[in-house]
């Protein structure tokens, strides 16, 4: 399973810096437990969450910072895939080549991995 960053800046302000600061995270091998942290706190998004999950998952903060600001590449490379398989909207799955829009039960895509075999 590959994770490839789809930030919705049009419709939430701070999906932008949450994509940045989990490929931070990501950076120093922490990018689930920065992610998973990220969507239980998703009220509160912001600068100071950021930092916040960071230090509660030690990360070397100086690397973290220096990250965020080598993240936009990467993202935005991120987002030209998704413009060019014309993905709507999040989730979106791509098995073996069909594509999968929107929620897709686990009974599902295990069937479907199956039969991509």
């Amino acid at each position: 399973m590959v994770y490839k960053n789809l930030p919705l800046s049009s419709i939430h302000v701070e999906a932008l810096p949450s994509a940045k600061a989990a490929w931070a995270a990501h950076q120093q091998g922490k990018f689930w437990q920065y992610h998973d942290a990220l969507f239980t706190n998703q009220k509160q998004l912001g600068e100071a969450l950021y930092s916040d999950i960071a230090k509660k998952l030690n990360l070397d903060l100086g690397k973290f910072k220096g990250d965020l600001t080598l993240a936009t590449p990467a993202i935005t490379k991120d987002i030209q895939l998704a413009e060019k398989l014309a993905v709507a909207g999040t989730p979106f799955f791509v098995i073996n080549s069909p594509t999968f829009s929107g929620v897709v039960q686990l009974a599902d895509i295990k069937s479907i991995l199956a039969d991509a075999k």
